[in-house]
C-alpha cells in the first residue's frame, strides 16, 4: 500500500475516533446536565415540602373542622385600581356577605382620592358557618396578600336562635386571617338580632369590631339593603373610624395616628 494512502487511512481513523470522542464527551455532558436537572428538581421539591410543613406547624390548628366537600359558590371578583397611587399602595380586600355591595362602590370612588386599590369578593348569602367550615378566606388572602381585610359579616344571622353556638365559628374565621391587618364591619341591622353582634365583638374586640346597627339607613325595595346613597354614608363613617383607629394600620386617606395600646 502506498505511503499516501496508509496516511490517509491512518488520518481517517484518527478524525474518526476524535470524533467518536467529542460525540462521547457530548453524550455524557447531556446526561450530567440531565442529572444536575433532576437533583436540583429533588431539591426544590424537598425544600418546598420543608417549607409547607413549617408553615403548617405555625399555623394554628383549625378550631372547627373543614367540609369534606366545599359548597358550591359562583367566584365573583371585582377590582378598582387608583389612577393616581404613587410609591406604596394599599390593597384593600373586601369580602363576606351581600352587604359589601355598597361599600364597594363607595370606596371604588375613594380610590381617585388615595393610595389604595380594592378587590371585591363577595360570598352572597353566607354565614359565620359558611366561612369557618371552608378555606375561602384563607386562600383569598393568600393569593391577593392584602394591606387590610375588611370583613362584612352577620346580616343572615339576625334571627339565629342558636347564636351562642357559633362562637367556634368566629373564632375560626378570625384564625384564617392570621396576621392579616382586619376589621370587621357589623351587620346594618333592619330588626333586632338575636346576638350576633355581641358575639362578634366579643371575640373581635371593640378594636376591630365596627357596630352598623346604631346607624340610621334608607333601605332598597327589598327593605334590608342600604340604597347606594345611604351605603355611601355608611361607607364613609366606617372609612373615618378606620383613619382615626390607633389599632388599625391602614389609611384610606393619609393622616396621623396615635399609638394602641392594646
Amino acid at each position: 500500500m502506498p505511503e499516501s494512502m496508509r496516511l490517509h487511512l491512518g488520518l481517517s481513523f484518527g478524525i474518526a475516533g476524535l470524533i467518536g470522542i467529542v460525540l462521547w464527551v457530548g453524550q455524557l455532558k447531556i446526561k450530567h446536565q440531565q442529572e444536575l436537572k433532576q437533583r436540583q428538581a429533588q431539591v426544590k421539591d424537598s425544600l418546598e415540602k420543608v417549607a409547607r410543613l413549617q408553615d403548617s406547624l405555625k399555623q394554628p390548628a383549625r378550631i372547627v373542622p373543614k367540609q369534606n366537600k366545599s359548597p358550591k359558590v359562583n367566584e365573583l371578583v371585582f377590582n378598582h385600581k387608583s389612577s393616581r397611587a404613587t410609591g406604596k399602595v394599599w390593597r384593600i380586600l373586601l369580602t363576606g356577605d351581600s352587604m359589601g355591595d355598597g361599600l364597594f362602590l363607595a370606596w371604588r370612588k375613594l380610590c381617585q382620592q388615595g393610595n389604595f386599590e380594592i378587590r371585591y369578593q363577595p360570598w352572597y348569602g353566607s354565614t359565620t358557618e359558611s366561612w369557618a367550615t371552608t378555606d375561602r378566606l384563607e386562600n383569598m388572602i393568600k393569593q391577593y396578600r392584602p394591606s387590610l381585610v375588611i370583613f362584612s359579616l352577620g346580616s343572615n344571622q339576625l334571627r339565629d336562635h342558636q347564636i351562642r353556638k357559633k362562637g367556634d365559628h368566629i373564632r375560626e374565621i378570625i384564625r384564617q386571617f392570621g396576621n392579616t391587618e382586619f376589621v370587621w364591619i357589623g351587620p346594618p341591622n333592619w330588626r333586632e338580632d338575636t346576638g350576633i353582634n355581641e358575639l362578634i365583638k366579643k371575640y373581635v374586640g371593640k378594636e376591630r369590631f365596627f357596630e352598623s346597627r346604631g346607624l340610621t339607613f334608607e333601605r332598597r325595595k327589598d327593605g334590608i339593603h342600604p340604597t347606594e346613597k345611604s351605603a355611601a354614608v355608611w361607607a364613609d363613617t366606617i372609612r373615618r373610624w378606620i383613619d382615626q383607629n390607633p389599632c388599625i394600620n391602614f389609611y384610606f386617606l393619609e393622616g396621623k395616628k396615635a399609638f394602641c395600646r392594646q
